[in-house]
C-alpha cells in the first residue's frame, strides 16, 4: 500500500503491508490506507503562482505600450 493501513481485516498488518492467511474464507479481503501526500505544488499554490506571473505580464505589457 501506499500510505500507513488504517482499517483491514487482514490476520496481520504492520504499516503499509497486510498479510492475509487463507483457510477457505468466504469474506472479500480489504486494506485502507492514508494516503501519502505528495511533494511539489497543491492546488492553492498552482493558482496563486500562475496568478502571479499573469499579473505581472499584464503590467509589463501595459507599461511597455505607455513608453511607445
Amino acid at each position: 500500500m501506499p500510505g500507513k493501513i488504517v482499517d483491514s481485516n487482514a490476520d496481520n498488518v504492520k504499516e503499509n503491508k497486510a498479510e492475509w492467511h487463507f483457510s477457505v474464507r468466504k469474506t472479500p479481503i480489504y486494506a485502507k490506507c492514508e494516503l501519502p501526500k505528495s511533494p511539489g505544488l497543491g492546488v492553492f499554490e498552482a493558482i496563486a503562482a500562475f496568478s502571479a506571473v499573469f499579473v505581472f505580464g499584464l503590467k509589463k505589457r501595459k507599461s511597455g505600450r505607455n513608453e511607445s
